[in-house]
């Protein structure tokens, strides 16, 4: 996420913007896999984390 955050506001190839979203949708798919298996402790962690990177952000 943090990477694709500060190319948004940057001038990159097109292709290269949308390989970096499609990368964080595979990112998310795979924490909802774990998510779906019952894997409550990364979640957690993943919730943490991505919480103080919004902070961060804002």
């Amino acid at each position: 996420m943090k990477r694709l955050h500060k190319l948004r506001y940057s001038f990159i190839e097109p292709y290269q913007y949308m390989n970096l979203w499609e990368t964080l949708r595979n990112e998310i798919n795979k924490e909802l896999d774990k998510i779906q298996n019952d894997d409550m402790d990364e979640l957690m962690v993943f919730q943490k984390n991505t919480r103080e990177w919004v902070e961060g952000v804002n």
